[in-house]
C-alpha cells in the first residue's frame, strides 16, 4: 500500500471468526484495529496483527456503538469499517452512513439481511418468489391470509438461519404469535417480521445461475409426514432436495433441510456409488 502510513480498517465481530480477513489485511498493509464483545477477550485473533483491540459487552445496542466508535474516530482516521460476522452487517452499514466511511450502505445491506427487502428485490428483477406479506399493516395481513392458503411460515426480517421462524396453520395462530411478540418485547412494535407462503411440494423445482453462471436446478424429492428424521437428540420432520451435479466426483446432493432449524444435513452419491451422509446441528437448536 502506497503512501507513508497506513489506511486504518475497523473489524466489526460479534463471534469469533475473520482471522484470515484480518491477516491478509495486515500483508496488505493497513493498519488492523478490532471492535469485539468482552466475552471474546480471550478468542484466538491474531493478536501479532491486531494493532488495537477494543471491547464492548454486547454490539446490538446502536446508541452504545455509535457512540464508542464515534469516540474512536475523534483520534483516529478509519478507513474502512467491515463486519466479519453476518449478525454485525446491519451496525457496521450504520456505522459507514453516520461517519460517512465509504462502503455498503444501510439499504444495500438489508438485500443482505433483511427477508422482506431480498424478497421484494427478487420479486422486482423477476425471480419468482413465494408469495409473502410485511407483518406492517393489519388489513393487508388479513388481504393476505384470506387470498393465500395457509400454512405460512412467520420469519424474522433480520436473524439469521432459521431462527425464531415460526409455522402458521390458520389466521388464529399468527395473531397469537404477534401478541405474544408484543409482549416480550415490552411494547416494542418496532420488531419486523414477514409472512410467508409455505408452498414446497413434492415434484416442485427451483432453477437459478450459480456464482459460474452454470444453470441449476433442485427438485423437491420428499416431505415428511411424522417425524421420521433423527437429529441429535430428538425427531424432526424434514423435506428433501436433491440436485444432479454435473462433476468429475460428485453425482448428486441431496440436501435435507427443516422448516424451523433450516439445513440439517446432506448426502452426497459419488460417480463411483459411493455415499457421504453429513449430519448439521443448527446453532439455534
Amino acid at each position: 500500500m502506497s503512501g507513508s502510513s497506513p489506511m486504518t480498517i475497523l473489524c466489526v465481530s460479534s463471534y469469533e471468526k475473520g482471522q484470515e480477513f484480518m491477516r491478509e489485511a495486515k500483508r496488505q498493509g493497513w493498519r488492523v484495529l478490532l471492535l469485539t464483545v468482552e466475552h471474546l477477550k480471550d478468542a484466538d485473533w491474531p493478536r501479532d496483527l491486531i494493532d488495537e483491540i477494543f471491547l464492548m459487552p454486547e454490539l446490538t445496542n446502536r446508541q452504545h456503538v455509535f457512540n464508542a466508535v464515534s469516540y474512536l474516530a475523534r483520534s483516529t482516521n478509519l478507513d474502512r469499517i467491515v463486519a466479519l460476522d453476518e449478525f454485525d452487517i446491519e451496525m457496521t452499514a450504520s456505522l459507514r452512513e453516520h461517519l460517512r466511511v465509504p462502503g455498503m450502505g444501510e439499504t444495500t445491506s438489508r438485500y443482505f439481511r433483511d427477508k422482506l427487502a431480498m424478497r421484494k428485490r427478487a420479486q422486482d428483477k423477476g425471480i419468482r418468489v413465494p408469495a409473502f406479506c410485511p407483518v406492517i399493516n393489519y388489513d393487508q395481513l388479513r388481504e393476505y391470509m384470506n387470498r393465500v392458503a395457509a400454512p405460512w411460515m412467520l420469519k424474522p426480517r433480520s436473524s439469521a438461519s432459521a431462527i425464531g421462524i415460526r409455522k402458521l396453520n390458520n389466521q388464529e395462530e399468527l395473531w397469537r404469535a404477534l401478541d405474544e411478540f408484543d409482549m416480550s418485547s415490552g411494547g416494542d412494535l418496532s420488531r419486523p417480521y414477514t409472512i410467508v407462503k409455505y408452498s414446497a411440494n413434492v415434484g416442485d423445482k427451483y432453477e437459478f445461475t450459480d456464482e459460474d453462471g452454470i444453470k441449476v436446478t433442485r427438485t423437491v424429492v420428499s416431505k415428511s409426514t411424522t417425524d421420521d428424521y433423527y437429529m441429535g437428540f430428538w425427531m424432526i420432520k424434514v423435506m428433501k432436495i436433491e440436485q444432479v451435479k454435473e462433476d468429475p466426483v460428485i453425482d448428486k446432493i441431496t440436501y435435507i433441510t427443516n422448516h424451523k432449524f433450516g439445513l440439517v444435513g446432506i448426502i452426497l452419491q459419488t460417480k463411483n456409488g459411493k455415499t457421504l451422509k453429513i449430519s448439521i446441528l443448527p446453532p439455534n437448536s
